[in-house]
């Protein structure tokens, strides 16, 4: 699995044990570009309910005007009633939204260093590679705290955990960033050191073979022979 959440739903829901063995990013790709923070958050996913896009619309919309950054939503998928639902939240509320469709890696890369943080309100997202991948161009992170997500983002090391979907709380945390650079900077620094720490390709290579290399020496040679048929 590539979570515990997702082990946890599955045990719950078919009764299999499974063992945990998490992903990893491109950290080549994903990575600082050293350009100037910009007034703007940045969402990542596809543009449908799961992702949770009316969740940061709505959390955006609790920051006072003269401090209010925009929201540049990316992703590749998208329902086009939805998106017509939340650019009409975004304008009801006075917030500035922004969908950007089928980005480039360059442009979505360029996109994750210049926002002052990320937002990620995704419904019961398995696991969750934005997070990281924003964080990996140093880009602080402000989730919700549910499915997979919470076990990447760290409270005040590579962002904030907010417990519910609390627009206020959410836009609180979001503001703590905007009006403090200092902080914003140093949890930019300890994100990307975080993930090369953890979340690299070679560490999830290391982890998926360890587990091969268990699980084999756990077989007895009849299994091993069924194993090569």
């Amino acid at each position: 699995m590539n979570s515990f959440f997702s082990r946890e739903s599955v045990l719950r829901a078919y009764g299999l044990d499974s063992k945990v063995c998490y992903l990893g990013i491109d950290t080549n790709l994903f990575q600082p570009q050293e350009v100037t923070r910009e007034n703007f958050i940045v969402g990542l996913g596809g543009i449908y309910y799961s992702k949770g896009i009316d969740r940061a619309i709505s959390a955006l919309g609790t920051i006072p005007k003269n401090s209010r950054p925009d929201l540049v939503w990316i992703g590749n998928l998208h329902e086009k009633p939805y998106q017509r639902e939340m650019e009409a939240l975004a304008a009801s509320l006075g917030v500035n939204l922004h969908l950007k469709i089928r980005v480039t890696d360059g442009e979505l890369v360029d996109y994750l260093n210049r926002a002052t943080a990320m937002i990620y309100t995704s419904r019961l997202e398995p696991f969750g590679f934005a997070p990281l991948e924003a964080n990996a161009c140093g880009t602080p992170v402000v989730a919700i705290a549910e499915g997979g997500v919470r076990e990447t983002v760290k409270e005040e090391i590579n962002g904030f955990l907010i417990n519910d979907d609390d627009p206020i709380a959410l836009g609180q945390a979001i503001l703590k960033l905007i009006d403090n650079p200092d902080l914003t900077q140093a949890m930019s620094q300890q994100a990307r050191e975080y993930v090369l720490n953890n979340w690299t390709w070679d560490k999830a290579i290391d982890r998926l073979e360890k587990y091969l290399i268990d699980y084999l020496d756990n077989k007895n040679p009849q299994q091993l022979i069924t194993l090569k048929r």
